[in-house]
C-alpha cells in the first residue's frame, strides 16, 4: 500500500521531533560512558585519600599516647621488679628503653607481664592493622629511645617514629613519609623507693613525694621527715642510680630521712649515723651524725652539711 505524500510528511516530522529530544540524551549517554570509568577512579582515590589523611593526621597524636603509657608502664615495672625480686637493675636506663619498645628488660625477652599491652611494638602492629583496613601499606620504625631525669621528680621519655605509607591496589599513585619527633615528661611521685627497699630487705616502704617548699628550719624538717617526704640534692643518688642500687650523687639527686624506728620496729639493724638516706646506708663512711635538738624527733642526727642545707646548724651539737 502507498503512503500518501500528507502521511509521509507527517511521519517524517514524528521522526524529526524524536531525534531532536534523543539527541541530547545520546550525547549525554555517550559522555558518560567516555568518562564514567575515569571518573569512578577519581572519587574512589579522593575517598581513599581521605581516609588516609585522617589516619595519618591522628597517628602524631597517638605515638604520643602510646609513648606515654608505655613510659609509665616502663617506669612502675622497673620499681616493681626491684622491690619484688630484691635485686637492682643492672643498667635502669637501658631496661626501660627495652621495656619501652618491646616490653620486656632485655631485647630478645618474653614481654613482662606487668607491662601489659603498652609496648611501642606492639603499638605499632596493631597501627599496621589498622592502615591496612584503610587498604594502606605502611612502614613503622621507632629510633631513638631514650629516657633521662629532667628534674628532681620527673623523667624525660624520647623517641623518634618515622611513618612510610602508600596504597596497596596502586602503590605509584602516591606516598607519605614523615618523622616524628616526641617526647614526654613523667613524674616520678606515688613509686616506690627502690633504693629504700633495697637497703631493708624489702620491709620498709617509702614511697615518693615532694615538698611543695624548701626545708628552712627546724620546724619545716620535722614536718618533712614526719611526712616521709623528698627533697632535691646534687649530692645524693636519683631515681635511675636508686634503680641500681647506687648511693652515688647526681644532678637531679634527691634524699629522704631514715627514721631508725622504722627499721628496729622490722627487726632490722641500725646504726649510728647521719640519717640523710644515701649517707645512713653507705656502709664505707666513718659515723658523721650529731645530734639534732628536735622534740618531735629526739633520735634525728644530721652530718653538718645536711644541718646547714635544712636551716638547722643552730640545733645540731657540734656544727
Amino acid at each position: 500500500m502507498e503512503m500518501t505524500p500528507s502521511f509521509r510528511k507527517k511521519g517524517f516530522f514524528y521522526t524529526l521531533s524524536v531525534l531532536v529530544l534523543a539527541l541530547p540524551l545520546i550525547a549525554l549517554m555517550l559522555f558518560y560512558t567516555d568518562l564514567s570509568t575515569p571518573a569512578r577512579s577519581t572519587v574512589v582515590s579522593a575517598v581513599v585519600s581521605s581516609e588516609s589523611l585522617h589516619a595519618i593526621q591522628g597517628i602524631e597524636t597517638d605515638f604520643e599516647r602510646a609513648l606515654r603509657s608505655s613510659a609509665q608502664s616502663a617506669m612502675a615495672s622497673s620499681v616493681g621488679r626491684v622491690v619484688s625480686e630484691g635485686r637492682p637493675l643492672a643498667d635502669a636506663p637501658v631496661s626501660m628503653q627495652n621495656l619501652v619498645i618491646s616490653g620486656s628488660f632485655v631485647q630478645g625477652e618474653p614481654v613482662s607481664p606487668t607491662m601489659g599491652p603498652n609496648y611501642l611494638s606492639l603499638w605499632m602492629t596493631n597501627m599496621r592493622t589498622i592502615f591496612s583496613a584503610y587498604g594502606l601499606d605502611v612502614t613503622l620504625n621507632v629510633t631513638h629511645v631514650n629516657v633521662s631525669p629532667l628534674t628532681p621528680s620527673t623523667l624525660l621519655f624520647s623517641a623518634n617514629l618515622s611513618l612510610f605509607v602508600q596504597p596497596q591496589a596502586d602503590p605509584q599513585s602516591f606516598n607519605f613519609t614523615q618523622v616524628y619527633v616526641q617526647r614526654v615528661v613523667l613524674s616520678i611521685e606515688g613509686l616506690e623507693d627502690p633504693l629504700v627497699a633495697l637497703r631493708t630487705n624489702g620491709v620498709v616502704s617509702r614511697v615518693f613525694a615532694f615538698n611543695a617548699s624548701p626545708v628552712a628550719n627546724l620546724s619545716t624538717l620535722e614536718a618533712f621527715i614526719t611526712d616521709k617526704k623528698y627533697a632535691p640534692n646534687p649530692d645524693a643518688p636519683d631515681f635511675l642510680n636508686r634503680l641500681e642500687g647506687k648511693l652515688s650523687p647526681a644532678l637531679h639527686g634527691i634524699e629522704t630521712i631514715v627514721n631508725p624506728n622504722e627499721l628496729s620496729a622490722q627487726e632490722l639493724p641500725t646504726r649510728i649515723q647521719s640519717h640523710a638516706d644515701h649517707v645512713y646506708f653507705n656502709d664505707t663512711l666513718s659515723n658523721q651524725g650529731r645530734r639534732v635538738l628536735s622534740t618531735a624527733h629526739p633520735w634525728l642526727q644530721l652530718d653538718c652539711p645536711h644541718a646547714a642545707n635544712f636551716g638547722v646548724s643552730a640545733q645540731t651539737e657540734g656544727c
